[in-house]
């Protein structure tokens, strides 16, 4: 990662805890807990809880919907994404 003042770089570390639970056929909805964590001491730890939905649209073809909710302010409060996932 970049060090906050951008001078170098320092190491991060990343953990999660992710469950999921298929609702029917083609829907699956997640949760995660996640963290990121600075090896810089004035970097404050970053703590998220995650929600997703994803759905086949056809075969090979899924659409995702979520969201990131920050849990100690350090992260934005929400953020949202959708995208499209294409196995090839």
């Amino acid at each position: 990662m970049k060090d906050t003042a951008r001078t170098g770089y320092h190491g991060a570390f990343e953990f999660l805890i992710n469950v999921s639970h298929a609702l029917d056929r083609r829907w699956t909805f997640y949760t995660e807990a996640f963290t990121s964590q600075s090896s810089q001491a004035q970097d404050k730890p970053v703590y998220t809880l995650d929600e997703a939905l994803t759905c086949i649209l056809i075969p090979n073809l899924q659409l995702d919907l979520g969201g990131n909710f920050s849990l100690n302010g350090v992260a934005p409060r929400a953020q949202f994404y959708t995208g499209l996932s294409q196995r090839f």
